[in-house]
């Protein structure tokens, strides 16, 4: 107990201290994460611009040797990457299909040895940095000081190798190794589209100019939602082109505000709770226009019976909804106002998932939404957050809302977050964040199936305003 005014000042001093270092302290951190954020952003931005060029390069072919030749060529173009490989499985060897930068490449190797061995069966991409090991440039005239090996697969298996070699000059970072595992997850979509093609071809399609030239839209999607075939009407249904429309997820495609609609009959057929589905939503033309269009579809199964994605047909109905709307206008506010109002929920408080691919970021949001009395669960990648969300779902106690970082380097991002996520629960509230302030997606968000949008670094109140109209309201004013 203080004793008189002297030590009771004395102790206030020690007391105004701590609070001063405590502030000092969280001001620090505070710069430490901006001086971190803006110091990855360069990098972020460069890698972002290699994957979206690459993916660019390679989404017009629908045959497998010039998308193996591109493969190499515009990877070897487009990056830093000095020497780039492309090795095909075949009869229990690897062999070369195309090279880029070194002399003499190896022809084969054998593929139950080594690193080959390794991501074959683990399909994870893999970098050393004793070139001893590596059965490649260890064979090579080429100064080669790091490699890393990228396996090609399609939607069941590894199916060849992607082999980068830098010189000591270049060096290996943290950021080549990322964008090494992006490629191979793109390099999956391209390879699993030219052997769905294949397939096709393979078994005859002795209709493909009836295919080709019919009014609907004919389409199977993979089983995750992502067009893996069109047909040519698609090109006048939507005015994208078939080729830069295959492996982007079918949501993008559906206006905004029919996608959760979209979505009750649509995921029950890609999980196979349902065999077959019709259902009536609006597309967007990309000329700013809307197409009503009516769906027939259906799951595709392998031989064992586990479903490999949707097949389908679109059939425009847009003279007969305008017939309909002359008869029934008015019902389509009431029935929205009706919707709106089972939405509502209290104005704070909830349940939160948070994804983020930074340690700090996720820290300082689990701290903003706590104090304000939101329940947190936070994930660093996206499909740790699509398992959280099933999870949570399956146990009774869901989310109210998520928040997904758009960009995760070297794991799966936001927009194929929301879609996995959306395609379980339709009625899920999603919110969208990213500091690449320029990206396309956070400018036109909803069209993608985000309800919301945040922009990093984030700022309290406009984090915590934008979650209580998601909860209360169930949507976002822009």
């Amino acid at each position: 107990m203080p004793t008189n005014l002297t030590d009771m000042v004395f102790i206030g001093l020690i007391a105004s201290v701590a609070v001063l270092v405590w502030v000092l302290y969280r001001s620090q951190q505070q710069n430490k994460y901006v001086s971190q954020i803006s110091s990855d952003s360069r990098r972020h931005a460069d890698m972002l611009e290699v994957l979206s060029s690459y993916e660019h390069a390679l989404s017009g072919d629908l045959e497998l040797d010039p998308l193996c030749e591109k493969i190499v060529s515009k990877l070897s173009e487009l990056s830093r990457f000095p020497y780039v490989s492309l090795y095909m499985l075949e009869d229990h060897a690897m062999k070369l299909r195309h090279a880029a930068g070194i002399e003499k490449p190896v022809e084969e190797f054998p593929a139950n040895q080594g690193v080959s061995a390794r991501i074959i069966r683990s399909g994870k991409t893999e970098h050393l940095t004793d070139i001893d090991e590596d059965p490649l440039f260890s064979r090579t005239t080429e100064q080669v000081a790091a490699s890393v090996w990228i396996p090609v697969a399609d939607s069941v298996q590894v199916i060849g190798a992607l082999v980068i070699g830098l010189t000591p000059e270049i060096g290996l970072t943290r950021m080549d190794v990322t964008l090494a595992e992006r490629i191979g997850d793109n390099l999956k979509v391209h390879i699993s589209r030219v052997k769905l093609h294949m397939e096709m071809s393979s078994r005859g399609f002795k209709y493909q100019s009836v295919i080709d030239n019919v009014d609907e839209v004919i389409f199977q999607t993979d089983d995750a939602g992502y067009w893996s075939f069109l047909n040519p009407a698609w090109t006048v249904y939507t005015g994208e082109s078939v080729e830069q429309s295959l492996g982007a997820s079918v949501l993008e495609f559906v206006h905004p505000e029919d996608q959760r609609a979209f979505l009750h009959v649509f995921s029950p057929i890609l999980s196979g709770q349902s065999e077959t589905c019709r259902s009536e939503f609006r597309i967007v033309h990309e000329e700013d226009r809307v197409i009503w269009v009516e769906m027939h579809a259906r799951p595709v199964r392998n031989e064992d019976g586990d479903i490999r994605g949707v097949f389908g047909t679109l059939f425009d109905i847009s003279d007969r909804k305008s017939r309909e709307s002359e008869r029934t206008s008015g019902n389509s506010e009431l029935l929205a106002s009706e919707e709106i109002a089972e939405r509502v929920r209290p104005e704070e408080g909830g349940k939160i998932l948070m994804m983020d691919d930074e340690r700090i970021v996720r820290s300082l949001v689990s701290d903003i939404l706590t104090h304000s009395g939101y329940e947190v669960v936070l994930t660093e990648d996206g499909q740790a957050a699509v398992d959280a969300y099933v999870e949570a779902g399956r146990s009774g106690a869901p989310f109210d809302a998520v928040i997904l970082d758009l960009t995760v380097p070297g794991g799966m991002g936001g927009k194929d977050a929301l879609n996995r996520i959306m395609m379980s629960d339709p009625q899920a509230q999603v919110i969208v964040s990213s500091g690449y302030v320029n990206n396309p997606i956070l400018a036109n968000y909803r069209k993608y199936g985000f309800i919301g949008m945040v922009p990093k670094p984030y700022q309290a109140d406009q984090l915590t305003g934008v979650l209580q109209q998601v909860i209360s309201t169930g949507q976002v004013k822009d």
